[in-house]
């Protein structure tokens, strides 16, 4: 245990002296009111500006890149981007390929005919 906590410290004192700050490749793709596209390279939507003020508040650099909801998966998988800011569904084969955070909105919207 002591060495457990020894070490995470020395990572952590590591973590905290570099000099420039983590760049992350952030995909997004149209899903609106989530992420949409304003105008050429400009996101807006409730999930975009969520990141965007988690990425101001801990000093993150970013660029968008933009996907079809199909290339999602591959993308995060083989580390061509770093996270997805887009409308995605946790299925059980997406569980075992990369990590989802917890829901932060849910909807339970019914249409009765």
């Amino acid at each position: 245990m002591k060495f457990f906590i020894l070490s995470f410290f020395i990572w952590m004192t590591a973590v905290m002296a570099e000099t420039t700050p983590p760049f992350f490749h952030v995909i997004v793709s149209e899903s609106p009111p989530y992420a949409y596209e304003e105008a050429p390279n400009k996101w807006c939507g409730l999930t975009v500006d969520l990141w965007e003020q988690i990425a101001k508040k801990l000093g993150y650099n970013y660029d968008y890149v933009k996907l079809a909801p199909n290339e999602v998966m591959d993308a995060l998988h083989t580390g061509k981007c770093d996270l997805c800011v887009a409308e995605m569904a946790p299925s059980i084969e997406a569980k075992n390929l990369i990590d989802f955070t917890e829901p932060y909105l849910a909807s339970r919207l019914l249409v009765a005919l």
